[in-house]
């Protein structure tokens, strides 16, 4: 399988698994649930030289009226992003 392959079935697996919590796909691997705060789930994809494909991922949220409040903010406004690796106990890096 190649990376463009993997692409397409990891965005689908994906999808059904975020959708329904209330994401929407955004763009590539973004999904986003608004509401008083933006929270958003962001995916990578390699393929290792050895042949497997690895992911990891992280959550981030960010608060509309704190990006208001700061002039100057970039496009996507103040926000907060932790890979999913960290939030785990001993923040263990793994894909």
């Amino acid at each position: 399988m190649e990376l463009g392959d993997a692409n397409r079935e990891l965005e689908k697996v994906l999808n059904s698994i975020f959708e329904p919590l209330g994401f929407v796909r955004k763009s590539p691997f973004v999904w986003m649930r608004e509401g008083q705060s933006a929270c958003f789930i962001l995916v990578g994809i390699r393929k290792d030289v050895r042949g497997y494909f690895a992911v990891t991922a992280s959550g981030g949220i960010r608060f509309g009226m704190l990006s208001r409040l700061l002039e100057g903010s970039p496009t996507n406004g103040i926000h907060v992003n932790v890979p999913f690796h960290l939030i785990e106990f001993g923040g263990q890096f793994a894909e």
